[in-house]
């Protein structure tokens, strides 16, 4: 058995799914359709807040670790 990955654009999508189906079910088994593209690529970062109040930053304390 071989594994074989496509990245198949939209308008030839269907084109490859009818031909993959006319295969018996016992040699063709289609495991993951997932859908790429600019909206699936977003990416979203949570900020991360940090109490801060009554820091005081020493210069020398800081460059001497």
């Amino acid at each position: 058995m071989r594994l074989i990955k496509l990245n198949v654009q939209d308008r030839a999508f269907d084109k490859v799914i009818s031909a993959l189906k006319q295969f018996p079910e016992d040699e063709i088994e289609i495991l993951e359709d997932v859908k790429t593209g600019p909206a699936s690529r977003i990416k979203k970062f949570n900020a991360v807040s940090l109490k801060t109040s009554g820091f005081r930053f020493n210069r020398d304390e800081a460059n001497a670790r």
